[in-house]
């Protein structure tokens, strides 16, 4: 609220703007990881399209958890097996 606005469609217009700004993620991740639950002791890091993990990164997020993310695409590098 803000004594500024005596005009309630400007008032109207100026709150669509702000939502369209803020509506959008502010920061994206592209992660790429090594696929490890072929290996003994990594069986529970099979992921899917759709799950959710958690993205560690220090200079960005101050929590230890780290922040949710969801997995939106998996690829493979058959050239690159490694």
């Amino acid at each position: 609220m803000s004594e500024d606005y005596v005009d309630d469609d400007k008032y109207y217009t100026d709150s669509l703007s702000t939502l369209y700004k803020t509506c959008f993620p502010q920061v994206a991740y592209t992660i790429n990881i090594v696929e490890l639950s072929s290996l003994p002791g990594y069986e529970g890091f099979n992921f899917e399209l759709g799950e959710t993990t958690y993205a560690i990164d220090p200079d960005f997020f101050d929590t230890e958890e780290g922040i949710e993310v969801v997995i939106t695409q998996i690829s493979e590098n058959l050239d690159d097996p490694s």
